[in-house]
């Protein structure tokens, strides 16, 4: 019998990117990022989970591919999460800064700060593809979250 899972989505997109340079400290920056934000409000930090980071950098690239910046109907990550939440983030220009501005600006927005800070969610993996979107330089930022 499938089991059934749960999936959430931050409700707003915001313009962000992240530069090259600045993802070179960390394998995985945006978590590292996230994890901060946690432990400031007394949370536990999310786990790094290998196939959440593949679903979210594979989902980067597909929206950079097919030019469509949405949530997804359904996150491709391990069967063993009950529940998996997504936010998005898309930087259109070519301005540099840090991948806690990413998180920075989540924060700031009541669906993408709810995702973050669920004590439900024990394990996160986020991806960002660089590109061109509708004709100008592009970054798109994703963070899954999963439950099991």
């Amino acid at each position: 019998m499938p089991r059934t899972r749960k999936v959430v989505a931050g409700v707003v997109a915001f313009a962000v990117a992240i530069p090259v340079s600045a993802q070179a400290g960390s394998e995985d920056p945006i978590l590292d990022a996230a994890n901060s934000a946690r432990a400031k409000h007394g949370l536990a930090s999310l786990r790094a989970s290998p196939s959440l980071h593949r679903s979210a950098s594979a989902f980067a690239r597909h929206l950079m591919r097919t030019q469509h910046f949405a949530h997804a109907n359904r996150i491709h990550a391990s069967s063993r999460f009950r529940t998996l939440g997504e936010n998005l983030a898309i930087r259109l220009g070519s301005r540099r800064w840090r991948p806690r501005s990413v998180v920075h600006a989540w924060m700031h927005s009541p669906g993408h700060r709810a995702l973050m800070l669920s004590r439900g969610f024990r394990y996160g993996g986020a991806g960002c593809a660089r590109g061109r979107f509708g004709g100008r330089k592009a970054v798109i930022c994703v963070l899954h979250l999963g439950s099991p």
